[in-house]
């Protein structure tokens, strides 16, 4: 296309029709570039394997508190049936 001279110059190179003209101007002739990177670092990733497993953990200790109170009331009981049964058999 050939540089206008002035704003409404190329208008008269095609007549009737209807055109737009948008035109940018920067303030200044350097853009800055912004800077891309990742959202989680190595550093949210450990921390948040490392609260992940920590939530594990007290599960899994929990879990475990209760399955040795679990076996001993069992252990217990069965205990107690059984000298009830041999106290009752004298």
């Amino acid at each position: 296309m050939l540089a206008a001279k002035n704003d409404t110059d190329f208008m008269g190179e095609y007549p009737g029709s209807q055109m737009s003209r948008l035109s940018i101007y920067f303030k200044q002739r350097q853009i800055i570039t912004s800077k891309r990177s990742e959202i989680y670092g190595i550093t949210d990733f450990l921390v948040n394997c490392g609260g992940v497993f920590g939530l594990f953990m007290g599960f899994f200790i929990l879990s475990l508190v209760d399955i040795l109170y679990h076996f001993t009331l069992r252990f217990i009981a069965n205990l107690k049936q059984v000298t009830k049964v041999d106290n009752s058999s004298h």
